[in-house]
């Protein structure tokens, strides 16, 4: 392993071919070069790795923030965040809980799913069929401006 990744057109093929036993030094200098050389591949390869490993998490952890904080201050429903409501003088967690629970929609499309074709009203179809083409134009969402 230690002449396989330097040979092959590398720093191993140029280095001579030598008998350490007649001389000693030669042995103390090789091993020293070898042994820098060892240090400063892994050295080097271990901040590249490392680098990437970091990054990558520093990435996941801004993305997880900025999802937590759209979570926290947009309403799923309209889309709108905190700072809207804050003008009209609104309160925002009253918006969430009240005029677009996102559970009251989630039942009314389970409702409509399971209610019979011949049962249900244009409306009821309209929404449904918006439904099956992923189309969620029929979701208000200009309650105020």
């Amino acid at each position: 392993m230690d002449y396989g990744i330097r040979s092959g057109g590398g720093i191993g093929d140029t280095l001579a071919k030598k008998s350490y036993l007649k001389e000693p030094s030669l042995f103390m200098a090789r091993f020293f070069y070898d042994v820098i050389f060892w240090f400063f591949v892994i050295l080097i390869m271990l901040n590249i790795v490392m680098g990437i490993v970091i990054d990558t998490f520093g990435e996941l952890r801004e993305k997880i923030t900025i999802e937590e904080e759209d979570k926290l201050n947009t309403c799923m429903i309209c889309g709108k965040k905190r700072d809207f409501f804050e003008k009209f003088n609104k309160d925002f967690e009253q918006h969430l809980k009240v005029d677009h629970l996102v559970w009251n929609y989630i039942y009314y499309i389970i409702y409509i799913k399971n209610k019979e074709v011949s049962s249900r009203n244009s409306y009821e179809n309209y929404i449904y069929d918006c439904y099956e083409k992923e189309d969620y134009s029929w979701i208000p969402n200009d309650d105020f401006e």
